[in-house]
């Protein structure tokens, strides 16, 4: 059932509510969550690198390049990342990290220093850093 919120406003303690209406982001329509993502601020920003998806357990996986991709945090909780830092470019990709379940250092796993894992339900994604300053957002 879709709201019949005309703008889709992050609730301050649960960001994937709505304030106005409380109703759930998803219930939410097309034109209420765009209107959200043109005002919304970014939280931090700046060049990580994300892993192709692949399997770490294999070593022939392991040797694959891990892709420099431009990360905007915004204030909404979606993390994207794109070619280059444009804001009109299209992000490649992005995690609501609303749904993050946890973030673990992923450095066993990927073999890379400065290497995190982000776990959604439905994924997880791994992005690195050249610095462990860099790595803490």
């Amino acid at each position: 059932m879709a709201s019949k919120c005309r703008k889709f406003v992050p609730n301050m303690f649960n960001k994937s509510k709505c304030q106005a209406c409380f109703g759930s982001k998803e219930a939410h329509s097309a034109a209420a969550l765009e209107s959200n993502k043109a005002s919304r601020k970014v939280s931090k920003c700046g060049y990580l690198f994300v892993s192709p998806d692949f399997d770490f357990s294999n070593p022939l996986d392991r040797t694959r390049r891990w892709q420099r991709r431009f990360f905007r945090l915004f204030d909404d909780g979606e993390l994207t990342y794109s070619v280059d830092e444009a804001p009109d470019t299209v992000p490649q990709g992005s995690v609501d990290m609303n749904k993050c379940t946890d973030i673990l250092d992923a450095e066993k796993i990927t073999t890379h220093p400065n290497s995190i894992a982000v776990v959604t339900p439905e994924k997880t994604s791994y992005f690195k850093a050249d610095s462990k300053e860099e790595i803490q957002w």
